[in-house]
């Protein structure tokens, strides 16, 4: 935009929430600025940052999801992705990861029920927790992973 010329409300929207500074002259009364007196605009380098369209389609992506119920069988199961896997009451559940689909963000989930013995839940040596791991009895977990991070939370 550099030598166009624009007003100050339009200058002042496209600011908004930006670093870009305005250079302008600062004699005016009460420190105003008016379009005629707006020199120069720089406008804010975003090279470095992802276009629309390097982004992945997630549109519709939550009304997409499934809901798989195991019960209390394949506790050796690969997930697969976005969709909600469920156990019952298991006392081991050995996880992998199924093969991700390109272009969209890959999300494995899965929720089960530790017993009065603590489930011992396996996942692949690749995925790292963020925060808390540990698994107690009488309570139902839910871990999601993405990019080999998981959460895991329990209630």
């Amino acid at each position: 935009m550099a030598g166009t010329k624009i007003n100050e409300a339009t200058l002042r929207e496209t600011l908004q929430g930006t670093e870009s500074i305005p250079l302008v002259d600062t004699d005016l009364p009460n420190g105003r600025t008016t379009a005629a007196k707006l020199k120069e605009y720089v406008q804010p380098d975003l090279s470095g940052y992802a276009k629309k369209t390097e982004l992945p389609d997630i549109s519709n992506k939550a009304d997409k999801v499934t809901v798989v119920d195991h019960g209390t069988n394949d506790t050796t199961f690969a997930l697969t992705t976005n969709v909600l896997h469920v156990w019952g009451e298991v006392a081991a559940l050995n996880l992998t990861l199924a093969a991700e689909t390109s272009g969209v963000v890959n999300e494995y989930m899965a929720q089960f029920t530790s017993g009065t013995t603590a489930t011992v839940l396996t996942l692949p040596d690749t995925v790292t927790y963020i925060g808390e791991s540990t698994i107690e009895a009488d309570k139902t977990y839910q871990v999601s992973i993405i990019n080999n991070l998981a959460v895991l939370g329990g209630a």
